[in-house]
């Protein structure tokens, strides 16, 4: 099974209780950084509540799953997403490619900045129109 959880937007405080207990139930924690950095003592926390440390997936482990969906088929497997887990295409493909080779999947959601920036401002996000997300550089790719 493939867990896509959302980590929020504010640390280890913002993992929701459906989070805590999908890690609590993986075998393997992934994590990925290239739409936004994950606060490390998040990473510290998911480390110490799961007893395993957490693996860092550059952008084109994530892009062609080929390691993780491999694993889904017969383990645990949790990718840490920062903000909403679903805020990404990349995140959405992943969910189709496990469809499409029947793993099961699921999704825990939880803030993004989409919707908190919004709030904040008093605001409602679906009157901006589209919505891009900007990646950040890794090795020798650079986005901008």
């Amino acid at each position: 099974m493939l867990t896509l959880i959302g980590l929020g937007l504010g640390g280890p405080n913002s993992i929701t209780m459906d989070g805590v207990i999908a890690l609590s139930l993986s075998d393997h924690i992934f994590y990925e950084t290239y739409t936004s950095p994950i606060h490390s003592e998040t990473l510290e926390w998911v480390k110490l509540k799961s007893q395993k440390d957490p693996i860092h997936l550059s952008r084109s482990q994530v892009e062609e799953p080929t390691e993780i969906i491999d694993l889904a088929k017969e383990k645990n497997i949790s990718l840490l997403i920062v903000g909403d887990a679903l805020s990404a295409t990349t995140h959405v493909s992943l969910l189709l490619e496990c469809k499409k080779l029947n793993i099961e999947y699921q999704v825990i959601h939880n803030s993004s900045v989409l919707t908190a920036v919004a709030g904040v401002l008093g605001l409602q996000h679906y009157n901006f129109g589209p919505v891009a997300t900007l990646v950040l550089p890794e090795g020798n790719y650079k986005p901008l």
